[in-house]
């Protein structure tokens, strides 16, 4: 199948022109100010006045993920689909092991549960407990299964969490592997502390779940867990930093050499603390961690951003059931599942607001280390203004369908070079 987009405003890193782009078999073999003289066959799509951009890669998603209030609302074939609406066609999940559960085993259930997904994803590997099978494990991730990035919680403590010491070994051993650390850094002794007060005087609704995580608590972690980067001299991400605190402690340490590297989120950019002040049943939609800040927090995220100091914008996109899900944390705080959807609405609520199209396309598009295919492939797709033209490139390993179809519906004026892809059952391409 051949595709000729034609005269888009088309969006890169580096350029910012009007032009055309060639589509041969998945392939982009030429892109130009005008094309012309083209093989018969071709589907020519009219990109005047609209907006040609590279397709979004989102390094933050959590489908599928199993909680006490059931697993979030968006599982891998809905929420891939939501993501492609909306641009994003690489999206990075987790598999999130039990305690003491082997890697191993986990992953190849988490395989299963993402063999429905449309479009391009690959996994960060959490570590939830340390043993003595687990840098081992952690080597099999990276040679076996290509995965070369490790999710940490300091936050969920009794749960998921670990604890600096079980850090400082992730460290170590990632280190050695040349693989990334992300972490959620939050301080979680001092949040069910804080979250333990509250519920015992009563003050149980959504605003005391801010409060129980102030800023400090996400920058305390953040001061360790830099501190543990520059020991270990382990390649480490922080994941939706939030607070102006925070983002000092990083960018000071990145002033100094540490390879830390910080992501937030739009949440963080668009919304503020105000949002707890809704009646309970609006507030408990905005109960995520860490929770949204003030102002001043926000004007210091956009600030790094345009320093660099911020190198990612990811969705975190994990969305429940406001009824039958949220609500089950009406009269209690701590038993609202945490988390909010944006993997749809990403590119449009953040390029619209103040990076502009030019700031958006490198922030979603450096890649963490983790995006593209285990062989190394790449896919190349596109859609304009609402029309999905959706294919793989090539085979990979394993089994693959391709797919083609196009796809209808206003996009905003956005053409989205897209990534779209699926994964026969059973197929071993874990890693793409």
């Amino acid at each position: 199948m051949n595709i000729l987009i034609k005269q888009g405003r088309i969006i890169t890193p580096n350029k910012d022109f009007i032009g055309d782009i060639y589509i041969s078999n998945g392939k982009i073999t030429n892109i130009d100010t005008h094309i012309s003289g083209v093989q018969q066959n071709v589907i020519i799509l009219d990109a005047r006045n609209k907006l040609v951009i590279p397709g979004g890669i989102d390094a933050h998603v959590h489908m599928h993920l199993y909680t006490p209030a059931g697993y979030s609302s968006d599982d891998f074939y809905t929420g891939s689909l939501a993501a492609l609406r909306g641009g994003t066609t690489s999206m990075i999940d987790f598999v999130t092991p039990n305690k003491h559960q082997s890697l191993i085993e986990a992953l190849k259930e988490r395989i299963k549960e993402a063999n429905n997904a449309l479009c391009n994803y690959r996994f960060h590997m959490s570590i939830t407990s340390w043993d003595e099978h687990t840098a081992e494990e952690m080597k099999q991730c990276v040679e076996q299964y290509g995965i070369r990035s490790f999710k940490t919680y300091l936050a969920y403590k009794g749960s998921i969490g670990i604890e600096y010491d079980e850090l400082e070994k992730v460290m170590q051993t990632a280190y050695k592997l040349n693989a990334l650390v992300t972490v959620h850094a939050e301080e979680g002794d001092i949040i069910l502390e804080n979250q333990h007060k509250f519920i015992q005087n009563g003050q149980t609704s959504p605003y005391y779940h801010a409060l129980s995580r102030p800023a400090d608590v996400e920058a305390k972690a953040v001061e360790k867990v830099i501190t543990l980067s520059e020991k270990t001299g382990c390649t480490t991400y922080i994941v939706h930093t939030s607070a102006a605190d925070s983002i000092k402690k990083i960018k000071a340490a990145q002033k100094r050499g540490i390879p830390i590297y910080a992501e937030t989120c739009p949440q963080y950019l668009l919304l503020n603390e105000q949002v707890y002040q809704k009646a309970i049943d609006e507030a408990l939609k905005y109960v995520i961690s860490p929770p949204i800040r003030n102002t001043t927090d926000q004007q210091e995220l956009w600030k790094a951003i345009a320093e660099g100091v911020v190198s990612v914008i990811a969705t975190d996109h994990c969305p429940f059931n406001t009824y039958g899900q949220k609500d089950v944390g009406l009269t209690n705080f701590t038993k609202i599942p945490n988390g909010a959807g944006g993997v749809e609405q990403v590119e449009v609520v953040v390029g619209g607001d103040r990076a502009g199209v030019e700031g958006v396309v490198p922030l979603e598009h450096q890649g963490v280390g983790t995006a593209g295919q285990a062989d190394g492939s790449r896919h190349v797709d596109a859609a304009v203004g609402g029309q999905v033209v959706e294919t793989t490139v090539r085979r990979t390993r394993g089994n693959q369908r391709q797919v083609h179809r196009l796809r209808t519906g206003a996009r905003h004026g956005v053409v989205h070079l897209v990534v779209a892809r699926q994964v026969a059952h059973g197929g071993p391409a874990v890693a793409c």
